[in-house]
């Protein structure tokens, strides 16, 4: 069994592998923060095609300490990455969508719907460009709030 938190993660990716707007041809991978070897997925998908969005393994915290069993996190934070070579996208080889609105359909897909992990619906934070000498990258910032199940060792 996944955690809690990396469930959520999965089930993000899921969601928008599943939207026409990430599917249609050219697709526009989605790639979870916690692959094996990230860095060469990354790389790949950006020579290929020239943008990706990288879901970020989500965080949680408590504003208030609390006793709560199972613990219960007023904050879960979700970021997902939408990395673009920008020469490369498009371009004829690219998916000639730039990435501020792949950002935004991110945010659209992503805002008011609830993972099965949680149950809250997710509430959209930001959308903020992230200084990078190579890329444009666009972080699109969620959170939301729920109880860790109980979690148990992988077989």
């Amino acid at each position: 069994m996944a955690s809690s938190l990396t469930s959520l993660q999965d089930q993000v990716v899921t969601r928008l592998e599943g939207q026409t707007f990430f599917s249609g041809a050219p697709s526009i991978p989605v790639i979870a923060e916690n692959r094996r070897d990230l860095l060469t997925a990354v790389q790949t998908t950006l020579g290929k095609l020239g943008v990706c969005v990288v879901v970020g393994t989500p965080t949680a915290r408590q504003d208030r300490p609390s006793l709560h069993t199972p613990p219960h996190f007023s904050r879960i934070n979700l970021v997902c990455q939408v990395i673009e070579n920008v020469l490369l996208n498009r371009a004829a080889s690219g998916t000639g969508q730039p990435g501020s609105l792949v950002a935004e359909a991110v945010a659209y897909h992503l805002t008011g719907w609830a993972p099965d992990i949680f149950a809250n619906g997710l509430l959209i934070e930001s959308i903020e460009p992230v200084t990078d000498e190579q890329y444009a990258i666009w972080e699109v910032t969620h959170f939301t709030g729920g109880a860790l199940t109980q979690p148990s060792r992988q077989t």
